[in-house]
């Protein structure tokens, strides 16, 4: 799971990051994740990136837990800064979870559901890699900088406390 969050990149552009607590939950992800098949994984697969045609923005694909990419789809846009135009209710989210774990139950004989939370969390890592602004004047990147950071800590403590991120609980972007 460390290359599909980037973690390496993370810690490094956020020193203040590298701490037990920190791989304590990453460790917990892997083993949690260690029951469940790797494939080709997108990394970055959410509704702005899949169009009927195909898929696109494939730069930061690598092996990732099959469900990695699907089951947190819905989940994206909270990482984008919220706001994106669409959202989905309760009844939608179930009714997409339950597809997906009508299929991963009759391939894997388990429903990958029960991983959204780890799957969430390296999606923490993931969306703030690259992140931090190289211009310390670029009050934009910044501030994005400091939003995706402080997703990460959210799920932390709701990972920690009970295994559990609700982004819809995420903030929004201050634009």
């Amino acid at each position: 799971m460390a290359r599909a969050g980037f973690v390496e990149n993370v810690l490094a552009e956020n020193p203040d990051l590298d701490t037990d607590r920190v791989h304590t939950v990453l460790n917990s992800v892997s083993e949690r994740l260690g029951v469940v098949p790797f494939s080709h994984g997108h990394l970055d697969y959410g509704l702005p990136n899949a169009f009927a045609d195909g898929v696109i923005d494939w730069q930061h694909h690598a092996p990732a837990p099959v469900g990695f990419d699907v089951y947190p789809m819905l989940d994206i846009t909270a990482f984008k800064g919220g706001g994106r135009g669409y959202a989905f209710t309760g009844e939608q989210r179930s009714a997409y979870i339950a597809a997906l774990d009508e299929a991963s139950t009759d391939l894997l004989d388990f429903a990958l559901s029960r991983f959204l939370c780890d799957f969430l969390m390296v999606k923490c890592f993931f969306f703030l890699a690259l992140m931090k602004p190289k211009d310390v004047t670029n009050r934009r990147k910044i501030a994005k900088w400091a939003y995706r950071r402080r997703l990460l800590m959210l799920g932390l403590e709701s990972y920690e406390s009970n295994c559990s991120i609700d982004t819809g609980s995420f903030p929004a972007l201050d634009r």
